[in-house]
């Protein structure tokens, strides 16, 4: 449990450090809402949560 939420958490942070390099805002944070569907769902849960912020976007 706690490496899936390491690994969603990681993956969290790098990808918005990649974005905010080419001047892109995510919107999703590390917070203890991101943090417990990282532990649960691991990097998919991830991708689910740009998954549903897109969604919201459209």
């Amino acid at each position: 449990m706690i490496g899936r939420g390491a690994a969603g958490l990681s993956f969290i942070y790098f990808f918005n450090f990649f974005c905010a390099a080419r001047d892109i805002i995510t919107g999703i944070g590390i917070n203890p809402i991101t943090g417990a569907v990282c532990t649960v769902l691991g990097i998919p849960g991830a991708i689910l949560l740009y998954a549903i912020k897109i969604y919201s976007f459209l």
